[in-house]
């Protein structure tokens, strides 16, 4: 046939972080032995991607054309997803019948990371009293990971629940910490506990809390004033 293209991309797979772009590009050449156009499409793709033509007009035979093909990767692609676009090419000179097609496969880059706040708490409570600190931990990666939480240089009677579990990507769950303050301490006597949280994927440092519990051994009762 004297109508004949050539599709090549370089590359044609690649792995990308979210929210990043990626670029592939592409070649087009006349293979055949008369000058021809090309029609230029995308298809297949569920992420943005740009085509920065939609034809070549008038390729000589042997004569090639290069240009970028820019994919988005979405911020919030989970990890190890795809997205395969295929550009195709057809031959106007051969009236459509000349069609080529070369996919373009982005895979998603797993993300690790995790939060934990706030980062310090303090309270005052009576000797005898339980305080509970609200704190909350936050997978801010793209993939599901597992965590473990611990309490460290607490002298107090110190507990987290949970002490383990698993978050979906982008999901929370509440470690509420609850300290029981010992009778029979004296004024303004302090306990300090850290809690620590690690995510078992990323190698990444654990995330800490400080809580400060100061006992207070006497409740002071404002004496009610009536007004006439």
């Amino acid at each position: 046939m004297a109508c004949t293209v050539q599709l090549l991309a370089h590359p044609t797979n690649q792995q990308a972080d979210p929210g990043s772009v990626v670029t592939y590009t592409v070649q087009v050449t006349n293979a055949g032995v008369l000058t021809d156009s090309f029609d230029l499409t995308i298809t297949g793709n569920a992420w943005p991607v740009q085509l920065p033509i939609g034809s070549l007009s008038d390729l000589p035979p042997g004569g090639h054309a290069t240009f970028d093909v820019l994919e988005s990767v979405p911020t919030n692609a989970l990890a190890y997803s795809t997205n395969v676009a295929r550009v195709s090419i057809a031959s106007q000179g051969s009236l459509g019948f000349l069609n080529t097609t070369i996919p373009l496969t982005t895979t998603v880059n797993p993300v690790y990371g995790a939060e934990l706040a706030p980062t310090g708490l303090s309270h005052v409570g009576l000797s005898g009293q339980t305080v509970v600190y609200a704190l909350t931990l936050t997978n801010t990666g793209n993939a599901t990971n597992t965590f473990a939480a611990t309490i460290q240089g607490a002298s107090w009677p110190t507990v987290i629940s949970p002490t383990s579990g698993s978050l979906a990507p982008w999901s929370s769950v509440s470690v509420p910490v609850r300290v029981n303050i010992p009778l029979g301490l004296g004024q303004s006597v302090a306990d300090t506990a850290t809690v620590s949280v690690t995510i078992s994927l990323g190698a990444l440092g654990p995330e800490t809390a400080t809580i400060v519990t100061t006992a207070n051994p006497f409740q002071v009762a404002l004496p009610l004033v009536r007004k006439n």
